[in-house]
């Protein structure tokens, strides 16, 4: 994903409005979810998220390259808002990227909702 983002030109051209020479981007995957941040510093920004590891369960490559393209969305999106830039524009999507059926989403979600409800009872 960074690589494709780097060499497209259209990112390019959305960076350099940034005013910042560099964008250092952390994701951490965890067990447990949490805001991200964004910081700059004399031409340096920052921006260091933590998402949940649990939603890598069960997905293909494709499912899981999907997954990569909709947080580097997700970081791009807190960016851009924190240093005050326009919007930027659609991420390429990986070629090998297939997004999730509604079949897909309401399987992810009973289950999720079977292993909360597992853990919460004695």
């Amino acid at each position: 994903m960074g690589d494709a983002i780097h060499n497209d030109p259209r990112w390019r051209a959305w960076w350099s409005g940034a005013e910042q020479r560099e964008l250092t981007i952390s994701v951490n995957y965890s067990a447990k979810c949490g805001r991200g941040s964004v910081s700059a510093r004399g031409g340096r920004t920052w921006a260091s998220f933590r998402m949940e590891e649990s939603r890598f369960r069960g997905r293909g490559a494709g499912a899981l390259a999907h997954l990569a393209h909709t947080d580097m969305e997700t970081v791009f999106s807190r960016v851009s808002t924190a240093l005050d830039m326009p919007v930027p524009g659609d991420i390429p999507l990986p070629a090998d990227a297939t997004p999730p059926t509604p079949e897909n989403v309401a399987s992810r979600e009973r289950l999720a909702d079977l292993r909360k409800r597992h853990r919460t009872q004695p």
